[in-house]
């Protein structure tokens, strides 16, 4: 008979693709939160269009706004609402008024950016270091996907285990009655509860 390996019926292993935790950079010169990643968002309005004006005076589509859920540190959900979705966006840019405007209080001082509550809790939703190019990256980690029948990315490891020989043998002669199993175990045909 086996070892205590052969106890084991079904192993699965599910890596999800990298990517759960987006990077957005926090812009002071930003008239709204926007993102060109669909999937990004919980809820899309694709009927509000307009354009953005750009730095470089270049303009940018706007083709949707909507809702992102979040994942704070301490796995409360939070929803960052009217975010823009531009499909030409490269990366995901956080206005520092929209924040302020919602009702956070925003601290920037010694290469650092720190997010409160403004309520009288002080609760403490983030701190982010600058970069050496003077930049602020906030990295969120995304709740839902907008993509219908696109789970979220996991990682994850399953085993199943059946600790109950006779139980492991009943499933391996196609769920064989334990009757049946004592019959074959009698007259030595298998060795089922060695």
């Amino acid at each position: 008979m086996g070892s205590e390996n052969d106890a084991i019926a079904f192993i699965m292993c599910n890596v999800g693709e990298e990517g759960s935790l987006e990077v957005w950079y926090l812009d002071s010169g930003c008239s709204n939160h926007m993102s060109g990643n669909e999937t990004l968002f919980s809820f899309i309005d694709k009927s509000s269009k307009s354009e953005i004006k750009m730095g470089n005076n270049g303009t940018l589509l706007v083709v949707g706004k909507g809702s992102i859920m979040v994942c704070t540190k301490q796995g409360e959900k939070k929803e960052i609402k009217n975010v823009y979705f531009s499909p030409g966006m490269k990366h995901n840019l956080m206005s520092i008024g929209q924040i302020i405007q919602n009702g956070y209080k925003v601290l920037m001082e010694n290469d650092t950016c720190v997010i409160h509550e403004r309520d009288g809790s002080k609760n403490l939703l983030a701190v982010v270091q600058m970069t050496k190019n003077r930049m602020f990256p906030l990295r969120i980690e995304t709740y839902f996907s907008s993509q219908v029948g696109v789970a979220p990315p996991t990682k994850s490891a399953l085993r199943s285990v059946i600790e109950d020989p006779s139980r492991l043998w009943h499933l391996r002669y196609c769920h064989l009655g334990y009757v049946g199993l004592n019959l074959l175990s009698n007259k030595r045909m298998v060795e089922i509860f060695s």
